[in-house]
């Protein structure tokens, strides 16, 4: 008996105990001051710590986005990289600045570019745009922050955004990096429109090189890259690759789309195309994606920059201002590494240029002919060579770039 009063009594009291938490439990998103007590907490090494502060952070945020934006820089790199996933996805309308800031800062690490151009694709897209063309129009913007803000305008479908960078290329038609990233974005945007044919029939006029299909066949043949059987996929790429003819624009526009088929059609098919005119567009490219874009698509871009030549010490000047400092840093690395193993884009002319001789000599007179020979063994000491440097540069992406990419490797 004593020990059923004893059990009421304990009942009763952990019933007042639960009744007085729960009044003292602040009603409504936590105060500010909470918010900025639980930011220590992103970078625990105790689990529980964590997840406590990020639900703390995720209910205060709307409330106190501003505040909390300006403690961003002062977090560990754990820290940030959480308090901006936050942030980013949060129903505040400073978020789409907060992105485009993000971009724009050329010492932003690859995670803090993911969170920011994830979070972008579930944006109002006509904020997004006012956002960009505001930055645009600030007279001195740095040179990465207007080719990020270039790229993203690619972000936007509609005719009010293909009309913008319409107008920006007539500005840019002087700079050949600056005319290609406004074509790819130009193109980008029409492809995920739903009705852009004038303005693919505009860019098909000032293009003739260009693919003479309809934008709807396109659009049409792209759908198919994401139909169930693997014989339907391979029939959608085979009719893809006849209405594209290897425009390198049109394959770039693809490669940096968010479907995940679209873009790995798209980077498949440029490594084989790049002509020696685009290299530089098309490593700049690869570069942003490589630091911005999800882990499937990023390794696939590795191999397109792989597939370029490295660039010389002055095409180096022209891409670093307009990559992130990251990206330039470790291409820095890779071309140091190269060594004295010689210029990879003359070699590889130099090989198919050799290779084109012999073909035909051996055809007519013979590997036995002494000619043949003597050209045979200048190809062996080529390929010898390219091989050489083809290893290092290949090697070198993959130990700079592949390790960021994967997530090995990085700094706390």
């Amino acid at each position: 008996m004593k020990t059923l009063a004893w059990l009421v009594v304990v009942l009763v009291a952990l019933a007042w105990h639960q009744g007085v938490a729960a009044q003292e439990e602040p009603k409504g998103p936590p105060s500010t001051a909470r918010a900025l007590a639980a930011l220590p907490y992103l970078s625990s090494t105790v689990p529980e710590q964590r997840v406590k502060a990020e639900k703390i952070l995720e209910a205060a945020a709307p409330g106190s986005f501003d505040k909390l934006v300006e403690e961003l820089p002062r977090q560990s790199r754990q820290g940030r990289e959480i308090l901006l996933r936050i942030l980013a996805n949060t129903s505040h309308g400073g978020r789409v600045r907060l992105c485009v800031d993000t971009l724009t800062r050329q010492e932003a690490q690859r995670v803090e570019r993911v969170i920011a151009v994830r979070a972008l694709e579930s944006t109002d897209t006509n904020l997004l745009l006012d956002t960009l063309l505001e930055r645009l129009r600030q007279k001195g913007l740095e040179a990465y922050a207007r080719s990020q803000c270039q790229i993203l305008l690619g972000h936007i479908p509609g005719a009010r955004a293909q009309g913008q960078i319409e107008q920006f290329l007539l500005e840019a038609k002087d700079s050949p990096m600056e005319s290609a990233r406004l074509e790819v974005a130009l193109l980008r945007s029409i492809l995920q429109s739903g009705a852009s044919e004038p303005a693919w029939t505009r860019w098909q006029r000032r293009r003739p090189e260009g693919p003479r299909c309809t934008l709807r066949e396109l659009r049409d043949a792209l759908a198919a890259l994401a139909r169930p059987t693997a014989l339907e996929r391979l029939e959608a790429e085979a009719r893809l690759a006849e209405l594209v003819q290897g425009n390198v624009l049109v394959l770039l526009a693809m490669a940096g789309s968010s479907y995940a088929e679209r873009a790995a059609f798209g980077l498949g098919a440029v490594r084989r195309v790049v002509p020696e005119s685009m290299q530089l567009s098309t490593l700049a490219a690869m570069l942003d994606l490589v630091s911005s874009a999800e882990q499937d698509i990023a390794l696939l871009a590795i191999d397109v920059a792989v597939a370029c030549a490295p660039p010389t010490p002055e095409e180096l000047d022209l891409l670093r201002p307009m990559c992130s400092a990251d990206a330039v840093a470790r291409l820095e690395s890779v071309i140091q590494g190269l060594g004295r193993g010689g210029n990879l884009a003359e070699l590889r002319k130099r090989h198919a240029r050799i290779s084109a001789e012999l073909r035909p000599l051996l055809q007519r007179k013979g590997a036995l002919d002494p000619q043949a020979r003597a050209i045979g063994r200048d190809l062996a000491q080529v390929r010898a060579q390219l091989d050489y440097v083809e290893t290092a540069w290949r090697e070198g992406w993959q130990r700079e770039f592949e390790s960021e990419v994967l997530g090995t490797g990085r700094a706390s």
